[in-house]
């Protein structure tokens, strides 16, 4: 993703930047949550260096809302990628988009029929929640 897409999206010298990635990462055989730290961290780094907010996410347990998915070894992929996430987050001082155990999460309606992606519902969840944490952001400088 960073060598296809972190230029093209730097070039439009955005405000504000979400970094939602890593969960294609976690079905490589090969995955290494220290390699994916380290290309989100470059991408967070990145935007950061050019004054944009950025706003890092979590992935989200999809397993609550699909039973019958098979957890290994997505899970434990998954655990270790939302600690890398967490280490970028606070690293830069971004708006980390905690995902996992909200209750949403949980309803099957919110995923695609792919069962990788979110639906338009999601999609609004998602940005709801991207909204409550800016505001939330705001609040607190504005306080300071």
């Amino acid at each position: 993703m960073r060598v296809r897409q972190l230029e093209p999206a730097l070039a439009f010298a955005p405000d504000l930047a979400c970094l939602f990635c890593g969960g294609n990462d976690l079905l490589r055989e090969d995955f290494e949550a220290a390699d994916v730290e380290a290309e989100i961290d470059a991408m967070t780094a990145a935007f950061v260096d050019r004054g944009a907010v950025v706003a890092n996410f979590t992935m989200q347990d999809i397993w609550l809302a699909i039973p019958e998915m098979p957890v290994e070894p997505l899970r434990p992929r998954q655990l270790e990628l939302n600690d890398a996430v967490r280490r970028v987050s606070a690293r830069h001082g971004t708006v980390l988009i905690e995902q996992r155990g909200l209750p949403p999460v949980a309803d099957r309606n919110l995923y695609a029929s792919d069962l990788m992606h979110a639906s338009a519902r999601g999609h609004a969840v998602i940005a709801a929640l991207v909204a409550q944490r800016l505001g939330e952001r705001l609040a607190t400088a504005s306080a300071g």
